[in-house]
């Protein structure tokens, strides 16, 4: 139903049918139903960060479950290894003749080894079935706030874009990389042509001397 009312984008009927769930889905369900709207990115925060509450909070008592069950047979060794080492002592002192001290250090031994045993086994079975029963809630709550998110882009596609992308430079706006940078021919062109004027320059500057003194030569031979 909350899908449905996600899908016809009623965000009043979605955020009603969220408040009516419950368990941690329906908390997640409901974080989410809340930013209806609001970009995918934060949408899915929210929801993310009803689920590590969510987790925390299954997997809390966990780990003491956990030493409880590991350290309880090493206890009940602890134990029997005490108890032997109390009946080799009775038997040293007594010789082995008497047999109530040493089976008080055998029965020592033996009760230690029976109660490690018999906190180990309980403890061990139940870490195994709270551990499946929180890794369960977790996946619920992933695959509903999966669905959602999907539903969500669906029904919106532009409520949950990513942040907009600038935009790119209109094809009449010239930039500087699209500027054509001189060729090399141009480039050794306009050098030959600017040593062409130098050396013209040159002839014409030794010409203008020869020029000068010859006049004097023509004026004298017209008198003459």
């Amino acid at each position: 139903e909350l899908l449905h009312a996600v899908a016809e984008q009623n965000i009043e009927k979605a955020r009603r049918v969220a408040k009516s769930m419950r368990g941690p889905s329906g908390k997640m369900l409901r974080a989410g139903a809340d930013h209806l709207g609001a970009p995918r990115e934060l949408i899915e925060e929210v929801m993310y960060e009803k689920v590590l509450k969510t987790k925390l909070k299954v997997q809390r008592a966990l780990p003491f479950i956990a030493i409880c069950a590991a350290a309880a047979p090493l206890l009940g060794l602890l134990g029997t290894v005490s108890g032997i080492i109390n009946t080799f002592k009775m038997m040293q002192i007594s010789g082995g003749s008497d047999m109530q001290n040493v089976s008080g250090g055998i029965s020592e031994a033996l009760i230690t080894t029976k109660y490690g045993l018999i906190v180990a086994i309980p403890a061990l079975i139940l870490h195994v079935f709270l551990s499946r029963m929180a890794r369960s809630v977790i996946d619920k709550m992933e695959k509903s706030g999966v669905a959602f998110i999907n539903q969500v882009m669906k029904a919106s596609p532009g409520g949950g874009e990513r942040a907009a992308e600038p935009p790119e430079p209109s094809p009449d706006e010239d930039s500087p990389s699209d500027q054509p940078e001189p060729s090399k021919k141009t480039h050794d062109s306009v050098e030959e042509g600017s040593k062409q004027v130098a050396e013209d320059a040159e002839q014409l500057a030794v010409e203008k001397p020869a020029e000068g003194e010859q006049k004097p030569e023509l004026v004298e031979t017209g008198t003459e």
